[in-house]
């Protein structure tokens, strides 16, 4: 069986001597993740049944560059991409035409952009915009203002459309989503190298006040697969990539090391 973030894929089978080639139904989720499953059924005249289930990885890629698509005008100095497993993306971005507004373009597993939408317009300045989506293609856009005190705002996609944006005190982190749309916003904290979390649950219209999650440690980046969001640290004490998971609907997960002690890091990349 071939199997796909959505499940099982449909197709057909073929044979030909000792090449098996599956075909599938309909276009399989671009850069989305994938694995082929073999059982024990399988088997040869020769050799008999597999010994083992085998389970073989992998990601769909068209295999070459499209031409350039032009997706939006008028693209200010700030903009973030968010993924997931499916290959489905919302990019968010400031625009640089007055009145300011934050807008967002969105990837579909169908391998096309939506047309720019409105997210939030008003006459101040926007700062950073982050942006995340989750497995059902639900989405989450967060952003920062300019006033004074600093604000940030937030919105969600889901049912094909954005909610009306929330405005509240506070700075903007970087973003995950969960399966349920649970969000979680993680940042370094005002007074030390603390990575902290704030957590907007599915119907709540405020995140939860700041929490610290890994103290000591200097956030790095945020990674999330279906209902689980990973933050990934750098603990300046020992000086030791860590990792740790909110999971969803147990919350926060035990730290784990991901690298030895007294590492220097000099730059982190991610690749999801």
């Amino acid at each position: 069986a071939v199997v796909g973030p959505s499940g099982a894929i449909a197709g057909d089978l073929t044979v030909d001597d000792a090449t098996v080639t599956f075909t599938p139904a309909a276009p399989m989720h671009l850069l989305g993740y994938h694995d082929v499953m073999l059982t024990t059924g399988i088997s040869s005249d020769d050799a008999g049944s597999l010994a083992a289930p085998y389970q073989l990885p992998f990601r769909v890629s068209d295999g070459d560059w499209s031409g350039r698509i032009d997706l939006a005008e008028g693209v200010g100095g700030f903009l973030d991409v968010g993924q997931n497993r499916r290959g489905e993306m919302v990019l968010a971005y400031t625009t640089s035409s007055t009145p300011r507004s934050i807008k967002a373009v969105r990837f579909d597993a169908q391998r096309t952009f939506s047309v720019p939408e409105l997210v939030e317009e008003e006459a101040q300045p926007f700062g950073d915009a982050r942006a995340a989506i989750n497995e059902e293609g639900d989405a989450v856009v967060a952003w920062s203002g300019m006033s004074d005190p600093q604000t940030r705002g937030w919105a969600r996609h889901s049912a094909g459309a954005w909610g009306a944006a929330a405005i509240a005190p506070g700075q903007v982190g970087s973003l995950g989503l969960t399966t349920d749309g649970t969000a979680i916003m993680a940042s370094n904290g005002d007074l030390g190298p603390d990575t902290v979390i704030e957590i907007l649950a599915p119907t709540a219209i405020a995140w939860t006040s700041p929490e610290i999650a890994m103290p000591g440690a200097t956030l790095q980046g945020v990674l999330q697969s279906g209902d689980r969001v990973e933050l990934i640290a750098y603990k300046d004490d020992s000086q030791q990539l860590a990792a740790r998971a909110y999971g969803q609907g147990i919350g926060l997960t035990d730290s784990q090391p991901l690298s030895s002690a007294g590492v220097t890091i000099s730059s982190i990349a991610f690749q999801y």
